[in-house]
């Protein structure tokens, strides 16, 4: 019951907030920027759920522009520019760059490839509209300060949109008087509720990264102790991550006539790998932040760990927040590991999955 009322309440901020400034709705026409086709199946969520708010408006992506994330999907928007001019310029649309946790210094390259094709965009007067996004930088160098910059040379009729309230506010400060800044809950919940394709294979399911984003990025062996744990208690457990679960789909598209419908069909499968790894569990632990999300939509039991710089929580806070029947996460089985300890986080499992047996 939680799952679909909480969810419509996701994508009814999505289509309310967007629709009242006007830039879906009044577009005739969708350019999407920077596909995600790389091995992060959360990355491809996002994408999935930016066509379904698309399809919210009756509308679809007229044509696709590669950036850094894009590999050899597409070519790339520079590439493209006299079709993308000549499909969305002189008001005829807008360029969308998909959303995502890449805005600042972590991964520097999404960011230049987004400021790159928001220039272009600028200057051939096509509104440009950034999907929802996490802001984070170390602070060790000067790129906050040249975003700034960059931002304040725009013609202020574009759109950013933030997933996380400290995002927001950072934004607001400091593009705020540039251009539009609004705040919106992460992109993946568009996709609104879902169903496992496979039966339940492990109690617990780790879906957990082992990158510079995570808490335990010098102790990933700790995963290792709570699974032994775990499984010293009777119940079954496996680790994973999205990468070893996907297959090959990199495939040159511009080569078909019917390119536009392909690069659906390359989300929609990222989509139903990523449904494949969470029905792996019937409890998921992840710090994933759309591992969690998949299987809140999923209707899992998830225990996540907030990453290295808090996205998730705040992620989560931005999600929830103005809707009090889904404000205590813990109603529809959403919570968070506030202690990490391989100790903590066994007793928490277990306790749980009791719970579960229990009911």
């Amino acid at each position: 019951m939680f799952v679909p009322l909480c969810s419509h309440h996701f994508t009814s901020h999505h289509f309310t907030y967007l629709s009242s400034h006007v830039y879906v709705h009044t577009a005739q026409l969708i350019g999407y920027a920077d596909p995600a086709a790389n091995q992060n199946l959360g990355d491809q969520l996002l994408w999935a759920g930016s066509n379904k708010l698309f399809q919210r408006f009756g509308k679809r992506a007229a044509v696709h522009c590669g950036g850094s994330q894009s590999k050899n999907l597409v070519s790339s928007c520079l590439e493209k520019k006299d079709e993308l001019v000549k499909v969305l310029g002189d008001g005829k649309g807008m360029i969308y760059f998909n959303p995502g946790g890449n805005w600042g210094d972590l991964y520097r390259h999404v960011q230049t490839s987004r400021f790159d094709v928001w220039k272009f965009a600028n200057e051939n007067s096509i509104k440009f509209v950034s999907g929802p996004q996490s802001i984070f930088y170390s602070g060790k160098g000067k790129s906050a300060m040249r975003d700034i910059d960059f931002i304040n040379q725009m013609s202020g009729k574009d759109l950013l949109t933030f997933r996380q309230h400290d995002s927001f506010e950072y934004a607001q400060t400091n593009y705020g008087n540039a251009t539009i800044v609004k705040e919106s809950p992460d992109m993946a919940f568009m996709l609104g509720p879902q169903v496992e394709h496979d039966k339940t294979r492990v109690d617990v399911f780790l879906l957990v990264r082992q990158d510079g984003e995570s808490k335990m990025q010098e102790h990933f062996e700790n995963y290792d102790q709570v699974c032994k744990a775990v499984i010293s208690k009777g119940y079954t457990c496996a680790i994973g991550d999205w990468k070893d679960t996907q297959m090959d789909r990199v495939k040159d598209f511009d080569k078909h006539s019917d390119e536009e419908t392909d690069h659906a069909y390359y989300s929609d499968i990222g989509v139903q790998l990523a449904i494949s790894t969470i029905s792996i569990g019937e409890l998921i632990v992840t710090d994933r932040l759309h591992g969690a999300i998949l299987g809140f939509l999923m209707g899992k039991t998830v225990i996540y760990i907030d990453n290295s710089y808090k996205k998730l929580s705040a992620v989560f806070n931005t999600a929830f927040a103005n809707k009090a029947s889904c404000a205590d996460t813990k109603t529809f089985g959403l919570f968070e590991a506030v202690n990490i300890a391989p100790h903590d986080l066994t007793k928490s499992i277990v306790h749980l999955l009791a719970k579960k047996r229990i009911h």
